[in-house]
């Protein structure tokens, strides 16, 4: 995959053709906590007000604690704030495809479930993940 970001500007999109545009790229993902859409159980519902929980508004990874992951996420911004409000992307897929990268990693596994973190810790409400390298 050579771009693993792409943003589109001022691009109105129901949640009915987000689901559909997201489709295209694979099985889609029933997020287990998030609140999703009326009648759109695909699209989840992400506040980032101080008093809504699940707090999304943290670094995190996207469901990394399913069996199988989904391979990417589609947003569509609703309301933004006047300043702020900043998604920062990050990809471990260069570290991955570099030969030093892979040696290093290649003996590792990460290994992250649901469980009790306190609220805030993590998005999805699971531990922080595990990294055991041999």
């Amino acid at each position: 995959m050579k771009h693993h970001v792409l943003f589109f500007e001022n691009q109105p999109i129901t949640p009915q053709q987000q689901r559909d545009l997201a489709a295209r790229f694979g099985e889609l993902h029933i997020h287990p906590i998030y609140p999703h859409v009326a009648d759109v159980p695909e699209i989840i519902v992400l506040d980032t007000s101080s008093d809504n929980w699940p707090d999304n508004d943290n670094w995190h990874t996207d469901v990394t604690f399913v069996e199988n992951p989904p391979m990417g996420a589609l947003l569509s911004a609703k309301l933004l704030p006047l300043s702020g409000g900043d998604t920062l992307w990050a990809s471990g897929a260069p570290l991955c495809a570099h030969p030093r990268g892979a040696r290093a990693l290649g003996s590792c596994q990460a290994e992250e479930s649901p469980g009790d973190a306190p609220r805030g810790a993590h998005a999805s409400g699971a531990r922080s993940p595990g990294l055991v390298c041999q």
